[in-house]
């Protein structure tokens, strides 16, 4: 399975795990469309529209319609490693192999100038 950087607090997750992943990178892609955002979360959670974080980070995260809650599952990852763990450049060079393994690195990095 893909892993990703949490935005929000720089942990690596799984993006199969109970995070916003999915959503969150499907909103970047109409914003870069120029389309509207799917507003999923209700509005205290706007944050997690378009940042993918990780299932600790969305723990508590709750749908606009009040259909469920984010929760961890026993499937998530436990005591999740930061990325400075295994440094940009390793991370960048998985995502470089362009095999799925790592999802987001270089947009990471961009995005907080590291």
């Amino acid at each position: 399975m893909s892993i990703f950087i949490c935005e929000k607090c720089g942990k690596l997750d799984n993006t199969a795990c109970s995070n916003n992943y999915h959503h969150a990178n499907m909103n970047k892609y109409r914003e870069q469309k120029g389309k509207k955002i799917d507003i999923c979360y209700k509005p205290e959670f706007l944050y997690f529209e378009n940042h993918a974080c990780c299932s600790d980070c969305c723990e508590g995260v709750t749908y606009s319609d009040f259909s469920g809650v984010l929760h961890k599952r026993n499937i998530d990852i436990q005591n999740k490693s930061h990325w400075t763990k295994f440094g940009k450049e390793k991370l960048l060079e998985w995502e470089s192999r362009n095999d799925g393994s790592m999802m987001n690195a270089t947009e990471f990095f961009k995005n907080n100038n590291i």
